[in-house]
């Protein structure tokens, strides 16, 4: 993989937790700090040059990226990504247009991501238009971004002062599955939902959608789940979502067959990480529930998640960093086969993946037998997570290692807060 997440030496590898303080920026620039430097390790048409200086920006350090920078483009960057950390998308976006129509390879690259990233986290559809219209060197087709996108209103959520304390369902014993109320433009139901921070977006069975009443706004929609396999769709738009004090409104949601959820029986439902980025979530296994709260507020010097599309987590496991999704929709733990292998973790032939939306399991599947982790200050031995080579990943843009499913909800309590950018693992 060209352009590598952090150096290949050990010793080297600068530590990826320790983000600059971003506090003090505007909400939508904190959020995208880690993604753009993250979206810069790769280019799927060529390996970017300076290792150097995409490391420093794969871990947000300015200073070395600055010092690192060989190229006109590589300054470029650098002084647009300062700008949007400092001043948010505002400042940044001009920077970022006449890099994207400017400038080659990486740096180009890097630049369109981060566009396509601030039309996305911060709802910026009104100015697609005015972006195909004046710059179309910046190529932002509908093969970058579905026209649908554009037609939609933007979503609003509204979370309650009381946190509230929502029961799993008793029958699905390995899910985080919790009753919803949903609202279409034709009636209103309460439903079994999955809580899943694994989905980009919320998804409703066919059925319902159509006893809610709710309106599609395209027919044509492909879904891929983290099995790997892929599914089709519509998408569609809900009145309203109430998820205990969590109030969404205009929901764009993904329209699907319900056969897709069948290892999901009674489920007609996911609360995806669109929806669930905005709160505060903690997951109380031990004790079936779910607490959803308000967030804590500002990001803190060293926030340890990465918002992309679905939530990905920083671990260690001894002396190497792992990069992981926090997928609260999975039952199990996963971790790529070749991570496995490259972390020297014992593992035995056999172990069985369960179904993801879209497909199940290809090619080969192990038992991890001992599989050391650490989240702050507590280490867990995630021995019996499964290795199995079907991850989806964005090839040459991230290295994901694997999945973090609720079996470790039910070990530990795991505590998620999207807009302070944070996770924590807790044994009490």
């Amino acid at each position: 993989m060209g352009g590598t997440l952090a150096p290949r030496s050990a010793d080297e590898r600068p530590d990826p937790m320790q983000f600059r303080r971003l506090s003090s920026a505007p909400r939508g620039a904190a959020c995208l700090v880690a993604v753009l430097a993250l979206a810069a390790c790769g280019d799927p048409a060529a390996a970017p040059a300076n290792d150097a200086f995409w490391n420093a920006m794969a871990v947000a350090d300015e200073a070395a990226a600055r010092a690192s920078a060989r190229s006109p483009d590589e300054q470029r960057v650098v002084a647009a990504f300062a700008k949007l950390v400092r001043g948010g998308s505002d400042a940044a976006f001009d920077d970022l247009v006449a890099l994207g129509e400017t400038a080659d390879g990486t740096p180009r690259f890097w630049a369109l991501q981060s566009l396509l990233e601030v039309l996305r986290l911060e709802g910026r559809w009104d100015r697609l238009a005015t972006l195909r219209a004046d710059h179309p060197r910046l190529g932002l087709g509908a093969k970058a971004i579905p026209d649908v996108l554009t037609r939609l209103k933007p979503l609003t959520i509204d979370v309650a002062e009381v946190p509230a304390v929502l029961p799993f369902v008793e029958d699905l014993e390995h899910w985080a599955a919790v009753t919803v109320q949903l609202a279409g433009d034709a009636a209103k139901a309460e439903v079994t939902a999955i809580v899943d921070t694994g989905a980009g977006m919320c998804v409703v069975d066919g059925v319902h959608a159509e006893r809610l009443g709710v309106r599609v706004v395209e027919g044509d929609l492909l879904l891929q789940g983290i099995a790997g396999g892929r599914t089709a769709g519509r998408v569609g738009v809900l009145r309203e979502l109430r998820l205990g004090g969590v109030t969404a409104r205009d929901v764009p949601v993904a329209i699907v067959d319900g056969a897709e959820l069948r290892d999901l029986s009674g489920v007609s439902c996911l609360v995806g990480w669109e929806i669930l980025q905005h709160v505060a979530l903690e997951f109380v296994g031990t004790a079936r529930q779910l607490v959803v709260r308000r967030s804590a507020g500002a990001a803190p010097p060293a926030p340890n998640l990465l918002l992309l599309r679905e939530p990905f987590l920083r671990l260690r496991s001894g002396q190497e960093w792992l990069l992981v999704l926090l997928d609260s929709g999975a039952a199990s733990t996963e971790f790529r086969l070749s991570c496995a292998e490259r972390m020297g973790w014992p593992t035995k032939e056999g172990g069985t993946a369960v179904t993801g939306l879209g497909g199940g399991a290809s090619g080969e599947v192990r038992t991890i037998t001992s599989c050391p982790i650490q989240c702050g200050n507590v280490r867990l031995d995630l021995g019996g997570a499964l290795a199995v080579e079907r991850l989806a990943t964005r090839e040459r843009l991230l290295r994901v290692d694997g999945t973090l499913g609720m079996d470790v909800g039910f070990a530990v309590r795991v505590v998620i807060d999207g807009p302070a950018r944070t996770v924590a693992f807790r044994t009490d």
